[in-house]
């Protein structure tokens, strides 16, 4: 086991800044925060990233409703021991990501912020379907077609007054698309090739009622499984989902991405799943695992600031630079993080190191 003496980080982390200099706390108002507690796993293959998370599943499944999110199936006995909810995810938009229900809140502070969230949301899931770096233009033109598309059935940032019976019948894939052909002719045409992709429009207010025949919401772990291959949008859209959910009902209360680098990896997608992140709150809390810190690229020190935990397992050489420049270890401790056999562990929180071992 390693050995370890709790020991003070040398780096000040209280100031969590993301880009453009705004501290997180300031952002959105206690009330307002996406994911109260972010952990983040780093460690190579096989050093016991996967077990580490079903220890702690297991252990807050008696408290907390769960979603996991996997490309593997590591979890699926985890999901039949405790008669969870398989739900599987394909290349296919099965959630209706148009639709805006902000359930009881019709006007006001909150209403805003939902309302603001989901024009975000709704952004990001457009711009992952490019699979493609959008311009300035781009992005505002983009932009104007959301509000535009949402101003024309009687939805705004101040009220939700649908001027339609059913406003989530006429929020759909082919009206944003008629409504982008005024903004912009060119990314209308491209967006116009991923159509086949929309097969069916539904409501995102009882999807998971829907999804399967005899699904019990009632149950404390869902787990959604990608196959292997997917579309980055498609189970962009799944997360999403959840997260409006939280926003609106005090479940789901605990999330996990496994091999989740791929969230995190687009600014604006690191910026909707994880924003407001280390409230002193712990209602809800974002699980995420990766093989490797470097993987994270250039958003690294924004996903560093906003997890209050980080849990390095065994570390591939290329990461050495990280341990040592950004989050300041000490020269043994990162030769240390070399040799951890499968299942061992060292915890940065609080600005102090300490051991674990999940076994």
């Amino acid at each position: 086991m390693l050995k370890i003496n709790k020991v003070f980080m040398a780096t000040e982390r209280k100031n969590r800044r993301i880009r453009g200099g705004e501290s997180l706390s300031s952002v959105k108002s206690q009330e307002d925060r996406y994911f109260n507690k972010m952990t983040l796993l780093s460690g190579m293959v096989g050093s016991g990233k996967t077990y580490a998370i079903r220890e702690i599943v297991k252990k807050k499944i008696p408290t907390n409703k769960t979603y996991i999110i996997q490309h593997t199936n590591d979890f699926g006995s985890l999901c039949e021991e405790h008669k969870g909810n398989l739900i599987v995810v394909n290349n296919l938009i099965e959630i209706n990501m148009f639709d805006f229900y902000p359930s009881h809140f019709m006007s006001g502070k909150y209403y805003a912020y939902l309302f603001d969230c989901h024009c975000k949301e709704l952004f990001v899931f457009l711009k992952l379907l490019l699979e493609r770096d959008m311009g300035n233009v781009e992005k505002v033109q983009l932009m104007s077609a959301i509000l535009e598309m949402y101003e024309c059935v009687g939805i705004t940032r101040k009220r939700f007054k649908p001027n339609y019976k059913s406003a989530s019948m006429h929020l759909c894939f082919s009206t944003f698309c008629e409504v982008l052909k005024e903004h912009s002719g060119t990314l209308y045409e491209e967006f116009k090739t991923y159509s086949h992709l929309f097969t069916e429009d539904k409501n995102l207010s009882n999807y998971f009622e829907k999804k399967n025949r005899g699904l019990d919401l009632k149950n404390d772990l869902n787990l959604i499984y990608t196959n292997g291959v997917y579309s980055l949008a498609a189970l962009y859209s799944y997360v999403v989902s959840i997260k409006r959910k939280m926003r609106i009902e005090p479940e789901p209360t605990l999330l996990v991405v496994d091999e989740g680098f791929l969230f995190l990896r687009d600014e604006h997608l690191l910026e909707t799943l994880i924003l407001n992140s280390g409230a002193s709150s712990d209602q809800t809390e974002l699980l995420i695992s990766i093989q490797s810190l470097t993987d994270l690229s250039e958003n690294l020190n924004e996903i560093l600031n906003a997890a209050n935990k980080v849990i390095l397992f065994r570390q591939d050489k290329n990461d050495i630079p990280i341990l040592k420049d950004r989050l300041k270890l000490p020269k043994n401790i990162v030769d240390q993080t070399q040799l951890l056999l499968t299942g061992e562990a060292v915890v940065i929180e609080n600005n102090h190191l300490y051991p674990i071992k999940y076994s």
